[in-house]
């Protein structure tokens, strides 16, 4: 082999090196099923983080209090779901659901919100929203918009992967 054959081939094999860090950036590294909520709210916030706590298959559940520290969180950790009110102090729940569809195509996002308005709904749904519940809502509701995000996830072995209450 030629000696800019070789260093092509080296030159290569370092841009696929780094392209492949780059993708996985907030990507799983683990088997560990997570959830991030993100309301500036921080009784629904509590409340949230209780309902889904008693799912089986859910490992982790965090809380941020704002899409800013929702990417923050999101940029040094793997989440299968994020849970995200659209009225916020700052950025809101659509602008972070653009950016986690945007940087992190793989991960769900359920938009949650006290505005029953079909504008908000359908923005929600254009942007990549896997789904859309709005304040009241029932324990039944919040668990039945999770199960099905990890309904349509895939684990390692390809085994479908479901959250159950108990």
């Amino acid at each position: 082999m030629k000696v800019e054959s070789k260093l092509q081939v080296a030159s290569t094999a370092c841009k696929l090196k780094h392209i492949n860090e780059y993708l996985h950036i907030g990507k799983k590294t683990n088997k560990e099923n997570s959830v991030l909520l993100v309301d500036d709210d921080p009784v629904m916030l509590k409340l949230m983080k209780t309902i889904l706590k008693t799912c089986n298959n859910i490992d982790s559940v965090n809380a941020t209090k704002s899409a800013e520290e929702a990417i923050d969180y999101l940029l040094s950790r793997s989440v299968d779901v994020v849970v995200t009110d659209v009225n916020m102090n700052g950025m809101s729940g659509i602008e972070l659901l653009k950016w986690v569809k945007k940087k992190l195509p793989s991960t769900f996002v359920v938009i949650i919100t006290g505005n029953l308005d079909m504008a908000t709904c359908w923005k929600a749904r254009s942007n990549g929203a896997d789904d859309y519940i709005t304040k009241p809502f029932s324990i039944s509701e919040l668990r039945a918009a999770v199960e099905k995000c990890f309904a349509n996830l895939t684990d390692m072995n390809g085994k479908t992967v479901s959250v159950h209450s108990q």
